[in-house]
Order: structure tokens, then C-alpha cells, then sequence
């Protein structure tokens, strides 16, 4: 488990080689966690600028309120099947209803370990009936070192709320379902001409070529690593910052680009 958005050059190499197995494995669900979310999409492969392939899920995790004000919305710009996050360990309530109409699944779960801090019930309530309200896939995953009634004893605190397990999945059918209403809208707003190909184009190009020559930087400083060669990176990144700005400009059109249709119902009990 690691997060592979992280921004150093050795982990370069490896990260093209992930977006090659997940290419391969369609038949498998990745999911991608990351405290970076910020970097999702300069590092992605560009053959996924218009959109993530439906087996990859995009998950940023969430402590406390900052970190979601902060995440979230970056999150949600990623052209994913599936948003969803990680609050855990939550340190605090927090109040995801901002955003919820753009995630797809919340997991909580409190904190584990040495000097772990305790999770106060009501948060976790709280989360649960927000995601109840939006239709939001709910996964109470653990309450940590101290169980609901304040306990400690991690191996005996268990996963239920209220004395009721909360378990709940994601149905790839609709990860499916999402894609096609994403096509659909697109296509609907050329054929409308609220979009000009031409400039998606055009725009999508130039986010190549800047990742392309971020990747060629990178492997630049794995090599040699020079004070020129970090100001050429940094000069990069605000480059690259702003081709996907006219990008997602582009795709807008003459207005907001809507969301796909809303996975309602996306949660089975398991």
C-alpha cells in the first residue's frame, strides 16, 4: 500500500509502469488513495485526460475539517467513475454536505496505535446521516483503539454503530453506468455546439506535451540533481497547472460542464 502520487523522481518509472497493469487488468478495481490530490492529474497518463478507465477509483483521505476544505475540492475535479474518501482516523466532525453530491462512497474510521485518540460517536452519526441525506455509499470501517462506549482494546472494539454492522460496497455495475452518462453529456454539448472540438483539441495536446516534458525532467533529476533542473521542474508544474486549466476551460464550453447523473443507489448491503 502506498500512495503513488507522491512527488519525487525515483517513483517515476514506477508509477508508468502502474498505469500499464491497470490498463491490463480491466477485470480489476483499483483504488487509488492519496493525500496528494493535487498531483492526480499532472501525473496521470495522458490517455486518460477526458476520463480515468472505470476500474480506477480516486479516494483522498480526510482527518478533520481543513483537510477538507483543502482535498475534497481538488478531488472532485478528477474525471473518476468513482470519488470517494477516506475519513480516517476522523479527529474531529467534519462536514462533507459541500461535496457529497460529487462522492460516491465515504469510509470512517477512528485511530489506531500508540497515544491513538479516542473517536467521538456523534461524528461518526453525523458523517452517516449526511451521506444518508445525499445517497451517499456509507462504510463504517473501525472504531480504533476506543470502542463506542470510550473503551480501549483495539482487537475488541469491532466495527458497529449503534449495534448495527455498517458495511457497504460500491456496485461496479454503476462505475459503468456513470462513464456512459459522462460520454453521453459530452457528445450532447458538441452536437449542441456549446463545445468546440478544435480547442479541446487543441487544448488536450498541450497537456501532453507539458506531461511529457515533466516526465523527461524527472528523469533529469533522478540523474543529475541540479539547481537549474528544479527551476525547469517548477517552471513545468506552473505550466502544466495551467494547460489543464484551459483544458478544463474547453471543456466547459460556453457553460458549466454538468456532472454525470448521480450513481443513486450505488450502496448494497454486503
Amino acid at each position: 500500500m502506498a500512495d503513488v502520487f507522491e512527488d519525487r523522481p525515483d517513483v517515476v518509472e514506477s508509477r508508468q509502469r502502474l498505469w500499464k497493469v491497470i490498463a491490463e487488468t480491466s477485470m480489476l478495481d483499483w483504488l487509488l488513495l492519496t493525500k496528494r490530490p493535487q498531483n492526480v492529474l499532472p501525473m496521470l497518463s495522458p490517455a486518460w485526460l477526458d476520463a480515468l478507465p472505470d476500474n480506477v477509483w480516486m479516494m483522498t483521505s480526510v482527518e478533520d475539517q481543513r483537510r477538507a476544505d483543502e482535498r475534497i475540492p481538488t478531488l472532485v475535479q478528477i474525471p473518476a467513475a468513482i470519488r470517494a474518501l477516506s475519513v480516517e482516523p476522523l479527529l474531529e466532525a467534519v462536514d462533507l454536505s459541500p461535496w457529497l453530491h460529487q462522492i460516491h462512497w465515504v469510509i470512517v474510521g477512528g485511530e489506531s496505535g500508540h497515544n491513538a485518540r479516542p473517536l467521538n460517536p456523534a461524528w461518526v452519526r453525523s458523517l452517516r446521516d449526511q451521506c444518508q441525506a445525499a445517497g451517499v455509499a456509507f462504510f463504517f470501517k473501525q472504531w480504533g483503539e476506543y470502542d463506542e462506549a470510550g473503551t480501549t482494546g483495539w482487537k475488541e472494539t469491532g466495527r458497529s454503530l449503534a449495534g448495527r454492522q455498517s458495511v457497504v460496497s460500491i456496485s461496479r455495475r454503476n462505475a459503468m453506468k456513470a462513464i456512459h452518462d459522462k460520454t453521453t453529456i459530452t457528445m450532447t454539448l458538441i452536437d449542441q455546439q456549446q463545445l468546440d472540438p478544435n480547442r479541446i483539441a487543441a487544448a488536450r495536446q498541450r497537456v501532453i506535451d507539458v506531461t511529457n516534458d515533466q516526465q523527461a525532467l524527472y528523469r533529469q533529476l533522478a540523474q543529475h540533481h541540479t539547481p537549474e533542473a528544479q527551476a525547469q521542474l517548477a517552471t513545468n508544474r506552473a505550466a502544466l497547472t495551467e494547460a489543464y486549466s484551459e483544458y478544463r476551460r474547453a471543456r466547459a464550453g460556453a457553460g458549466a460542464c454538468p456532472e454525470p447523473q448521480r450513481l443513486s443507489r450505488i450502496a448494497k448491503r454486503a
